[in-house]
């Protein structure tokens, strides 16, 4: 026996073909304005891990209100708001560097000082840090201080400047 293969009707219905030609459009101008136009998406990175340091205490947090910094890229207005964590522990400066370098590069951070700035003028107990968003008016800066004092108590400081075009 011989087997045929059974080619699908084409629709003569004209109203079936407006309808299919419909789609195809839609569906390509869909493509097209998703290139176009995209802006990626840049959620705000998570910083409840920053206040989580074993043996901290004395923890202060301020927040300071958006301020400008300059035009966008796409002619708006730039701000930054700053978050700033302080607190105190009894570890030395490159424990609790080395801390805070480990847990933000696993969060996709990167030093910002890493390839520009050679190690000789680094600042030995600071470390900077930037998280890249792919969208060049979303910026995400953190700084990290760490110095020791009176007693074996080190004081730490943080802080995060969000930069970001205002809505």
């Amino acid at each position: 026996m011989k087997s045929e293969i059974i080619q699908p009707k084409k629709s003569t219905d004209p109203l079936m073909r407006l309808f299919g030609g419909f789609a195809v459009l839609i569906v390509t101008v869909g493509i097209v304005d998703a290139f176009l136009f995209f802006q990626p998406f840049a959620p705000r990175p998570n910083i409840q891990h920053l206040r989580a340091y074993p043996n901290a205490w004395n923890f202060q947090e301020v927040q300071t209100p958006g301020i400008w910094a300059g035009v966008s890229s796409r002619g708006g207005s730039l701000t930054t708001e700053n978050t700033q964590i302080s607190f105190q522990t009894t570890d030395p400066p490159g424990t609790i560097l080395a801390f805070y370098t480990s847990l933000l590069t696993k969060d996709g951070w990167a030093e910002r000082w890493a390839d520009s700035t050679p190690p000789l003028i680094r600042l030995r107990n600071e470390r900077a840090f930037q998280l890249l968003t792919g969208d060049p008016d979303v910026v995400y800066n953190l700084d990290i201080s760490a110095n020791s004092r009176r007693l074996a108590v080190t004081d730490v400081q943080i802080i995060l400047a969000y930069t970001h075009q205002e809505n």
